[in-house]
């Protein structure tokens, strides 16, 4: 024990006291600390566990969303084209599951039908619905700086690509102000081309 060894000491030299003292608390100090910092670590790891369960279910959550989504929109398709029509589309928002999860996004029937506009990017007046379901988990799981990133980087390459067909156009036309009979036939055939059935 402490005291059988260090009393004869201390009475010999009673400043051991504070260097048996010290020793003592020390010791006491680290025993503590290594018992807490084993505390805190389990902590920790619960912590994380904890975590990569929610994220584990988060993501469980949205498949499931995203079959479910699929599903409806399939049976959105009444002739099974693979494809909704606007019309389609405007029959799907009457649907009670379909027009909550809408609101819920603050979709309304005008801007359901503005975002179908904006996805029918080839003017066909038909959109895949598992595009359309895509779209909209892309745009629900994104984060918000992440999502106007890449709205910046598409404008960027709209700008680039205007720039590119306005600068053909312009020398088109400088070509048309110089009387340029080599252009007139090149755009008339391209007319004729663009006339065929």
């Amino acid at each position: 024990s402490w005291g059988y060894c260090s009393r004869p000491v201390v009475e010999k030299n009673w400043l051991t006291f504070v260097v048996f003292a010290g020793s003592l608390v020390t010791v006491q100090l680290g025993f503590t600390n290594l018992v807490l910092s084993v505390i805190v670590d389990k902590a920790n790891e619960a912590r994380e566990l904890s975590k990569q369960q929610e994220r584990e279910k988060q993501a469980e959550k949205e498949l499931a969303s995203v079959e479910q989504w699929y599903k409806v929109m399939k049976s959105l398709d009444t002739d099974n084209s693979g494809s909704l029509s606007a019309e389609e589309l405007l029959q799907g928002y009457q649907n009670d599951k379909v027009k909550d999860t809408l609101t819920r996004l603050n979709i309304t029937e005008r801007d359901l039908m503005d975002l179908f506009d904006l996805m029918d990017t080839d003017g066909s007046g038909q959109l895949g619905y598992t595009e359309f379901v895509e779209s909209f988990y892309r745009a629900q799981a994104l984060d918000t700086r992440m999502y106007l990133m890449f709205m910046s980087l598409r404008v960027q390459r709209m700008e680039v690509q205007m720039r590119a067909e306005l600068k053909a156009e312009f020398t088109e036309l400088k070509k048309i102000a110089r009387g340029s009979p080599d252009w007139v036939g090149q755009r008339t055939a391209k007319t004729a081309k663009l006339l065929e059935p």
